[in-house]
């Protein structure tokens, strides 16, 4: 079996070991917050580990009211006096498959010093130096994707992410969605995926993601997902932001993957219309409150799980499209030309 496809239909499995392992921990994550009362989260990744930061940030903001912010490593090493006021009274949480890309490990290194701020790290390796450096550190070697492109290490760092701020919130909603869904999964994946290996084998050569709240940041790996694994021009715009001004550039030659909430149905609905107009080829994904929509050419159902588990679904279509889209195209989908699996500035 292909490494990367045994990855991404693996996560499921991987998915439940990293939800038992938070839990476990969820008394002393909320003992943790309590004693550090930071003014705010800063979240840091670098890739996609930052568009997991993004997301977490939304989470933090929208779910428990924590004021919060997200930066990619590199902008915050590079340029971390200019980030002074963000990161005074601050708790860092460092979001990295291997625990050892050179930006992050310094930025957190940079905050303890400057600030004597207190760290988290969330990562898939056992003994790294996050993990060293990082007051407190959720450790998952189970989800390590050995592929350059992460899919199944993507989705276990976003879950893992929701479930650490529902820990330091005392809430226990979020985790019972992650066990719903994860139950779930294998099926959801094993019903959908020869519907989204006939999308990519259509017509179209560029591909558009649009997702809103609490998975936006998700929504962005999923348009990555299109350029690491089947080296395609990609872009991640919220739900209606894309008319103003994406819009011009969606035509035939697209492939539009889009997430719809439950509220304000027909303004959505609408803007998929407008697309189907245009010729593209549209992949929706919803909850059970949707009827069939017209004229599309696959509507994807997912469990109803609330807003944060809904992306462990939806990631899977982008990874999985993504995934036969290169085999179509004769290319390695874990190994592309030109990209580390992480990087180490100091080599």
């Amino acid at each position: 079996m292909d490494k990367t496809y045994f990855e991404i239909t693996r996560q499921y499995k991987m998915l439940e070991k990293t939800i038992a392992c938070v839990e476990s921990q969820k008394e002393a994550l909320r003992e943790f917050y309590l004693a550090k009362k930071p003014k705010s989260i800063v979240f840091i990744g670098s890739g996609s580990s930052y568009y997991l930061s993004q997301s977490a940030e939304i989470i933090a903001r929208t779910q428990y009211g924590i004021s919060s912010s997200s930066i990619p490593a590199g902008d915050a090493m590079v340029n971390f006096k200019a980030n002074k006021k963000a990161f005074e009274g601050s708790m860092v949480v460092a979001i990295s498959r291997s625990g050892n890309t050179t930006e992050i490990l310094k930025t957190v290194n940079d905050m303890k010093n400057e600030f004597g701020i207190s760290s988290v790290g969330i990562t898939c390796v056992e003994d790294s130096e996050l993990g060293r450096i990082a007051d407190l550190c959720i450790k998952m070697p189970w989800a390590f994707d050995e592929s350059v492109c992460q899919t199944g290490t993507v989705t276990n760092l976003y879950a893992a992410s929701a479930l650490l701020l529902a820990g330091f919130a005392g809430d226990s909603t979020v985790f019972g969605d992650m066990r719903k869904m994860t139950a779930a999964g294998d099926r959801f994946i094993s019903e959908n995926e020869p519907e989204f290996k006939k999308i990519a084998n259509k017509k179209w050569d560029k591909v558009v993601v649009l997702a809103d709240g609490e998975i936006s940041g998700l929504a962005c790996e999923g348009a990555l997902a299109f350029k690491e694994i089947c080296c395609t021009i990609s872009n991640y715009y919220h739900v209606l932001d894309v008319r103003h001004g994406p819009m011009v550039l969606i035509d035939k030659n697209t492939l539009v993957i889009a997430d719809l909430k439950p509220d304000n149905k027909d303004y959505q609905l609408s803007l998929i219309d407008d697309l189907v107009k245009k010729g593209a080829t549209m992949v929706v994904s919803t909850d059970d409150s949707y009827d069939a929509i017209k004229n599309i050419d696959l509507h994807v159902k997912h469990p109803n799980v609330g807003n944060i588990a809904e992306g462990l679904p939806f990631i899977n279509i982008a990874q999985l499209i993504a995934y036969h889209r290169a085999i179509l195209l004769k290319l390695d989908p874990g190994n592309p030309d030109g990209l580390d699996a992480w990087i180490n500035l100091a080599k």
